[in-house]
């Protein structure tokens, strides 16, 4: 899709998530100063996005778009860590009766399927997996078309 815009459109994307970044980073400062609880969960996600957004916005646009699980993985970082994660911590307030458990339960199984998505991407070392060299699917094996 990087292909299909022109350079002005391109640099004012850039420009633009280097705004969003900052200004997401600003915020992310200022609720850090606070004693945050359980809210501390959603905001690393948080702070996960930032760290993706200025990633993107400043390395060339085929890094990131040709690779679909690159996408995967912010998607779930800010759509099911940040936004899921907080809902389900405000509701922790609004119904004090889910209990620590619970929430943490729910904290660790949303980390654990984001934390599974990073072998998907091109940046897990081959000598974990081994077993992915076989597969010929596998972003490692070159035929992956992503």
């Amino acid at each position: 899709s990087a292909g299909l815009l022109t350079p002005l459109l391109l640099w004012t994307a850039r420009i633009g998530g280097l705004l969003v970044a900052a200004g997401l980073l600003l915020n992310l400062r200022e609720l850090l100063q606070n004693d945050l609880g359980v809210w501390r969960w959603p905001l690393v996600f948080l702070a996960l996005k930032v760290i993706m957004q200025l990633v993107a916005a400043v390395s060339p646009s085929a890094f990131w778009a040709g690779q679909p699980s690159l996408r995967i993985l912010y998607l779930h970082t800010v759509l099911l860590g940040f936004f899921s994660l907080g809902l389900f911590t405000g509701l922790k307030y609004i119904l004090p009766d889910i209990g620590n458990r619970r929430f943490y339960l729910m904290a660790t199984a949303i980390t654990l399927l984001i934390v599974s998505l990073i072998p998907l991407t091109r940046f897990w070392p081959l000598g974990f997996l081994p077993w992915w060299r076989q597969w010929p699917c596998s972003p490692h094996s070159g035929r992956f078309p992503g």
